[in-house]
């Protein structure tokens, strides 16, 4: 089915302003989203939560090296380097030399990075919860529905487009 342009012109300003609105939204005053995304990765082992696992930190995390941290968020070792640097000089990460090597450390969350990783958690979790208590269930029910659909649709394309390789994944 062909749309008009009007109704892509207007899909594609709401999608620049809900990146706009999402790239301003802090999830404290005291670390940005990438810090807030690196906290989490090194709090759970290496993965991001999900949602059926959305649990808290707890003390007892993982230690991972810069270059499985860079390849669990999927981004370059300077850029992660220079993310714990700065993480560090905050307090919220630690290095832990790796006892069979002495030239090799690896990266832990600190206990001041959990409590503030939670901390965090928490405001985000209320600024989202109250930006969708005003779309109601329903409408959240559908929003989800078609933001998965639509999704699912821009995937399909791009693979046609990549001979059937879908590289979003």
């Amino acid at each position: 089915m062909r749309k008009d342009a009007s109704q892509t012109t207007r899909l594609f300003a709401a999608m620049d302003h809900m990146r706009r609105v999402w790239q301003n939204l802090r999830p404290s005053h005291d670390l940005t989203k990438a810090q807030f995304g690196t906290l989490m990765v090194l709090a759970n082992s290496g993965k991001m939560p999900t949602p059926a696992d959305p649990h808290t930190c707890t003390p007892g995390r993982a230690v991972m090296t810069l270059s499985a941290l860079a390849a669990a968020m999927g981004q370059t070792l300077p850029s992660i380097s220079q993310r714990i640097r700065t993480l560090e000089s905050m307090g919220y990460v630690e290095r832990v030399p790796d006892p069979s090597d002495r030239r090799v450390s690896g990266i832990r969350i600190s206990d001041s990075g959990i409590s503030l990783l939670n901390q965090a958690k928490k405001e985000m979790g209320a600024r989202v919860e109250a930006a969708i208590d005003t779309l109601g269930s329903e409408n959240l029910e559908l929003l989800l529905n078609l933001l998965e659909q639509f999704a699912a649709a821009l995937e399909t394309a791009a693979a046609n487009e990549n001979g059937g390789v879908n590289q979003t994944c």
